[in-house]
């Protein structure tokens, strides 16, 4: 586990990035709040794209079964 820590910690330096940015997880936090909270309730999914829509939509129909 450290050599892979140290891996991506060196791989950021060179390419001048920070390998421990968390932006990535805190978005994806705030869309699986909003996917959540479109699964428990039945109201509008337009705010989704197509095939998040349709797994939506699936979903509601095999959960009510």
């Amino acid at each position: 586990m450290a050599l892979y820590e140290h891996k991506v910690f060196t791989m950021g330096a060179i390419w001048q990035i920070n390998s421990f940015d968390q932006e990535g997880v805190q978005i994806g936090k705030i869309l699986a709040a909003n996917i959540g909270n479109d699964l428990s309730l039945n109201g509008d999914l337009s705010d989704h794209d197509a095939s998040t829509r349709s797994l939506l939509s699936l979903y509601r129909q095999r959960r009510d079964i």
